[in-house]
């Protein structure tokens, strides 16, 4: 095997793991999530903001969703923190030219991390689901739709295209 193609090769399901976790990450967060685009911590889905406002949450659902995020908020965010320091580690590494049983050792790590976030966020869903009326349920998986066709920005309602 070439230098080249193995590099390709090391690298190539790296990349697919960061955009998989990437899409992972696009879902819509719940209320009180830290930070993020529109201000400050806590603003951005307060349980009187965007969620509860184009969900439709009550209070009490607001209140639920916001206890259910911050259960899990601080090991995600030490997980990506985790994910992206081996990543960086990995593209150091396979760039560096180091042997290919640390390369795929690192490789090993960084696919572990991206499946440690997945099943956090299968699990808040999990939480999520039985508190949601299945019309809210619909429209969470929609502006969830519209974030990953949008950079993650939710601006309303998709624009209608002919066919």
């Amino acid at each position: 095997m070439t230098r080249k193609r193995w590099i390709v090769s090391l690298v190539a399901p790296a990349l697919v793991a960061a955009v998989a976790l990437g899409a992972a990450q696009a879902q819509p967060p719940v209320p009180g999530a830290p930070g993020g685009q529109g201000g400050p911590a806590g603003k951005r889905f307060s349980h009187e903001g965007f969620m509860q406002k184009h969900l439709g949450l009550s209070e009490d659902q607001a209140k639920q969703l916001k206890q259910i995020h911050e259960q899990q908020a601080e090991a995600r965010r030490r997980n990506m923190q985790a994910f992206h320091e081996a990543n960086k580690q990995l593209r150091q590494l396979v760039l560096d030219g180091a042997d290919e049983a640390t390369v795929r050792a690192k490789q090993t790590d960084v696919a572990n991390l991206m499946a440690e976030s997945l099943r956090m966020r299968v699990d808040q869903l999990k939480q999520i689901g039985p508190i949601l009326t299945p019309e809210q349920r619909q429209k969470f998986v929609e502006m969830g739709e519209r974030g990953r066709h949008r950079g993650g920005k939710h601006r309303g309602p998709r624009p209608q295209t002919q066919s």
